[in-house]
């Protein structure tokens, strides 16, 4: 992908569906227009930009079979617009990148399915709870 990317300020739908060899850089979150994100069979792609909770307009995010994601980053929960969310996995507590569970908490539009992946890694009952599933009418 172009690091020039930045350039495309209106672009608001991007699919890069099974694309063999992504690596998205930083300057994707520099495009705070984009609506619709597929990254749907993107087998390798190991982590989200650092940013990613720049991309406030962000309604759709499809991550499946993206088999290589270890986790999402911290921010994620900035995305209080998104209404569909294909996978959410945790992350260690000790990864200072990585997002914990509770950053769902005010990704209150979400509908549809949402697979909770690496569960095993939220510390307590606490932490589930700030989560605020319950809150997720539409899941």
């Amino acid at each position: 992908m172009p690091h020039n990317i930045r350039k495309l300020k209106h672009l608001r739908y991007l699919d890069l569906s099974f694309n063999g060899t992504i690596v998205l850089p930083e300057e994707i979150t520099c495009l705070v227009n984009l609506q619709v994100l597929k990254l749907y069979g993107c087998a390798v792609l190991q982590k989200l930009p650092r940013g990613f909770g720049k991309l406030s307009n962000l309604l759709y995010l499809n991550l499946q079979e993206c088999t290589s994601l270890k986790c999402m980053p911290v921010g994620i929960g900035k995305l209080s617009s998104l209404r569909e969310l294909s996978i959410f996995i945790v992350g260690a507590a000790t990864d200072y990148e990585a997002a914990r569970i509770s950053e769902l908490k005010d990704l209150n539009n979400l509908s549809g399915k949402l697979r909770i992946k690496r569960l095993e890694l939220v510390k307590d009952e606490l932490e589930a709870v700030a989560a605020s599933l319950k809150e997720k009418k539409h899941l």
